[in-house]
């Protein structure tokens, strides 16, 4: 339990603010409207707030801006506590949208008083949206929903994020199921992550790296044949694990990220159980306390 683990604090890593008129202090240049049925008003009032307002279904206002795909942007917005907020002072805020889509957003109700909704999102296009919305008339709110926006920031940072490299050989056939694990970090059956190794139906030999929060799983695997069964078949991985991402590499390639996580399990006091269920060697085993990259697994792994 005395591995690396970071501090768990998300960290800006330039400061660069992304949207440059969030105060609103002059107009909305830069907002758009998006809508359902294309009905709805995006607008700056006399207070120098946004003001979204949905004429049918649902109604939201877009921002585009310099966005990198697969990097973390924490995204703040203040809902505005104002007795014409027609859904009981209640908003959303949401990355990567476009009119009609679902998907990971976040809900907060001011309860009279203004509330300040920050969101930490993966980026898999350039768009941040917010609108109104009501639990009573579902997800997209009610026509005649109305929220007002202010003090709004956009700002790329870097998540709590752990990075793994292993490389050495193994030794397994092809028994039609799961052959062990390379190494496994576990709290808990909720809490944990591992590196799998599998010959189950048409695999041959791939490898999946599993991480699980709070009883949530995700995972990214490998090709079905990236190994061969036998004795001491030489493997070298890389894993980058985070709060909003997991992603391997193996042999000098990384694949393609999955960002549906939304927190890294806590496992800084937990024992790391290396080589386990394993048979084979192992030649280097590295760990870092934060996020290397796609880069840098693939660098790690070759």
């Amino acid at each position: 339990a005395k591995m690396p683990w970071p501090d768990g604090t998300y960290v800006e890593t330039t400061g660069t603010e992304l949207v440059t008129n969030g105060t609103f202090d002059t107009d909305i240049s830069g907002w758009t409207n998006a809508s359902v049925s294309g009905a709805g008003t995006v607008t700056w009032d006399s207070s120098q707030r946004l003001k979204v307002e949905a004429i049918n279904v649902g109604n939201m206002a877009n921002y585009q801006f310099s966005a990198t795909v697969g990097k973390v942007y924490k995204i703040v917005a203040t809902l505005e506590a104002d007795a014409a907020n027609s859904v009981s002072n209640s908003a959303r805020i949401r990355g990567n949208n476009v009119a009609g889509s679902s998907g990971s957003d976040l809900q907060v109700t001011s309860n009279g008083t203004a509330q300040t909704i920050v969101k930490y999102w993966t980026a898999t296009s350039s768009t941040v949206s917010l609108r109104p919305s009501a639990a009573s008339s579902g997800t997209w709110g009610a026509a005649g929903d109305i929220a007002y926006f202010d003090n709004i920031s956009v700002k790329e940072v870097d998540s709590p994020a752990v990075s793994i490299q292993m490389e050495g050989k193994t030794t397994y056939a092809d028994i039609g199921d799961d052959n062990g694990k390379f190494f496994n970090w576990q709290l808990d059956t909720d809490n944990n992550f591992h590196a799998m190794l599998s010959t189950y139906q048409a695999r041959t030999g791939a490898i999946y790296w599993i991480q699980e929060a709070g009883n949530v799983r995700d995972f990214v695997g490998g090709s079905d044949t990236s190994y061969t069964p036998g004795i001491n078949v030489p493997f070298n991985f890389a894993v980058r694990h985070g709060a909003t991402f997991v992603n391997g590499a193996i042999d000098g390639t990384a694949l393609t990220a999955n960002t549906t996580p939304t927190a890294l399990p806590d496992l800084s006091s937990t024992n790391l159980q290396l080589g386990y269920s394993y048979m084979g060697t192992i030649g280097k085993f590295v760990v870092w306390n934060e996020d290397i990259g796609d880069t840098g697994i693939a660098s790690a792994s070759l």
